[in-house]
């Protein structure tokens, strides 16, 4: 999946990644190209948050149960942000589990 956030108006709301199509543990990649920007980690039950910075050609994984446990989103920001192109990748399970 590609997205393009052309500017700091541009986000994410909260989500986990949890949809049954992508099994019960996934393991999913995020590839940032381009400005700079932070992405929120919410933790479901404690509400603790954990602030990532990504920059250009980092790669963020998340395996494991994360997704049962953590939302995350990209938050719009006041601050002048140039385009950033965020490349997902992860593996659909066809034809159920």
């Amino acid at each position: 999946m590609a997205n393009l956030y052309r500017n700091g108006s541009d986000s994410m709301g909260r989500h986990a990644d949890n949809e049954k199509e992508l099994g019960l543990n996934p393991l999913i990649a995020s590839l940032s190209l381009g400005e700079q920007r932070l992405l929120k980690f919410r933790h479901q039950k404690s509400k603790e948050v954990l602030d990532v910075l990504l920059s250009h050609g980092d790669l963020l994984l998340m395996a494991g149960e994360i997704q049962h446990y953590w939302q995350h989103e990209l938050p719009k920001t006041k601050k002048q942000k140039a385009e950033r192109i965020n490349l997902t990748f992860r593996k659909i399970i066809l034809g159920g589990l």
